[in-house]
Formats: structure tokens, sequence, C-alpha cells
């Protein structure tokens, strides 16, 4: 379970994948980005007072005007309480932000940055023709892009769970009987018996089996009953 988890948050750094410092631009722009968004929003005092200009429900009526396929949902549902959808959106902004800077269940983040995007490109640049002129749709498959990708290894992810899966594999690695080690050979499940002083070198991420028909040194070979009884002649 704790490998799926792992896996699931992209912090294991595997041959083939996405070399870890190249998300790393992406993760700073966008982090940054919507941070600095959830603070303007909060900060800003047209933002949640009705009779100003620039407040928040003024600008969904707007969206609703401009033919937003969302328009039902802003009707009765957003602008009736446009504050509360304000400060909901602002803090969301600021948590995507932390989550992608600090790259703390990242990918959890990516998914929050994922939806918002897409909801200011179904509102509030809608309207933009032709479309790439508008810049929630490139956002949006930004955050396509670490969701599918993972935070990589510079991250706080990889930090605390890689420490977690380390941990898990060292105590596969320990003997089953406490305060008593296990000889290199003993430790590897070969079906024949081995001869004390053989040394073992195990890769990682392979079955015991394979590990243990290509790693065993010579010295490790079996032990017949010639060997066991009289000296050959």
């Amino acid at each position: 379970m704790i490998e799926r988890l792992v896996d699931a948050l992209g912090v294991r750094g595997e041959p083939g994948r996405v070399p870890a410092f190249a998300l790393l631009p992406l993760r700073l722009f966008f982090g940054a980005t919507f941070i600095y968004a959830g603070l303007q929003k909060l900060t800003d005092p047209q933002f949640f007072s009705p009779t100003a200009p620039g407040f928040i429900g003024r600008q969904m009526s707007g969206f609703v005007r401009g033919g937003s396929p969302l328009s039902p949902l802003l009707t009765h549902l957003a602008i009736p309480h446009a504050a509360q959808f304000g400060a909901l959106i602002a803090f969301c902004e600021l948590w995507v932000g932390l989550s992608t800077l600090l790259g703390l269940f990242s990918r959890l983040g990516a998914l929050g940055g994922l939806a918002i995007s897409v909801t200011f490109y179904l509102t509030a640049t809608w309207t933009v023709h032709p479309y790439f002129l508008g810049a929630d749709l490139p956002y949006a498959l930004g955050w396509l892009t670490l969701l599918l990708a993972g935070p990589g290894l510079y991250s706080l992810d990889a930090y605390f769970f890689g420490r977690v899966l380390r941990a898990r594999a060292a105590r596969a690695l320990q003997p089953a009987r406490k305060g008593r080690p296990l000889s290199p050979c003993r430790s590897l499940r070969t079906p024949w018996p081995v001869s004390p002083s053989c040394v073992a070198w195990v890769r990682p991420r392979r079955s015991w089996s394979a590990a243990a028909s290509s790693a065993v040194s010579p010295s490790c070979a079996p032990e017949t009953r010639s060997s066991r009884g009289r000296p050959k002649t």
C-alpha cells in the first residue's frame, strides 16, 4: 500500500521518467502565480464589496451575459453567494499554489489547479477569441502535465514519503528474528544450502529468485554429498 501511495504521488525516481529538475520551472511559476492571485483577491477591498465595480458578483453576472456554459450554475448558486464563492476561490488558489511550490501532495494540488483553470476558462475567458489568446486553457494544460508527471524528487512529497519507502525497504532486509543478524547468503531464499563464507550482492527492484540465481558468488555453490563425507580421491 505504501508503494502504491508513493507511485500515486509521483516521487519514485525510475529510469525513463521525466527528469526531476525538468518540472521545477513550471512548478515554481504556477505556485508563485496562484499564491499571488489568491492574496490579491483577499487583499482587494473591491472584491468583496457589493457596491464596488470590481465585486466578484458583478464579474459573475458579466460571465452569464457573455454566454458562459456554466451560466445556470452561476445564476442559481454562485451569484446569490458571491462573497462566499469569492473567498473559496481565493483560498483554493492559495492552497494550490503552496502545494505546488513546496511539492506537498502535489498531484492533489495539481488536480485543484486544473479544476480552477478549467472553471475560469469556461467563465472568464470563454468569450476570448481565438482561444489561444486566453491564459486559462494553457494553465489547465500545464496543471494536467503536473498531475500526470508528479512533483519529482525535489519536493516534500519525495522527502517524506521517500523516507517511508526507504524505511520499509530497510525493514524488509532485516532478519525475521530480532537481535540475530543473518548472513547475506542466508537472507536469500535459495533452494539449496550455501556455505557460510559466501557473499551475495542483490540488485534492487528484482525478485528474490532472479537475484539468487545471478548475484551469488561462485563460493556459494550447493554443497554436495562428496563434500560432506569423505574427501575426494
